[in-house]
């Protein structure tokens, strides 16, 4: 099976870096012949299986996915570190020791 996907020079996306940020990316060029975006192809296989998924457009998709987690929603925000107890780093067993 080969699904003609864009590259992601192609396609409108969100990523998320090594920092955690989300980051919005826009499409350079149109994709060459048949390719599509990523989120098309998915939806359009879905109709063929019978098992339609309610998304029409990349709006509505992004609609949905920031409904459901809204730190998608929250562009080039940087989320707080994880904290945790250094001082207990230290300690017997804790280390496998």
């Amino acid at each position: 099976v080969i699904l003609p996907g864009a590259a992601y020079t192609e396609k409108a996306g969100l990523y998320v870096n090594t920092e955690g940020r989300v980051q919005m990316a826009e499409r350079v060029v149109f994709p060459k012949g048949q390719a599509k975006e990523d989120w098309a192809i998915l939806r359009a296989l879905s109709a063929l299986v019978g098992q339609t998924l309610p998304y029409d457009t990349l709006d509505a998709l992004r609609s949905k996915l920031m409904a459901d987690h809204p730190t998608f929603g929250r562009i080039d925000y940087l989320p707080a570190p994880a904290s945790f107890d250094v001082g207990s780093l230290g300690k017997k067993g804790d280390l496998g020791d």
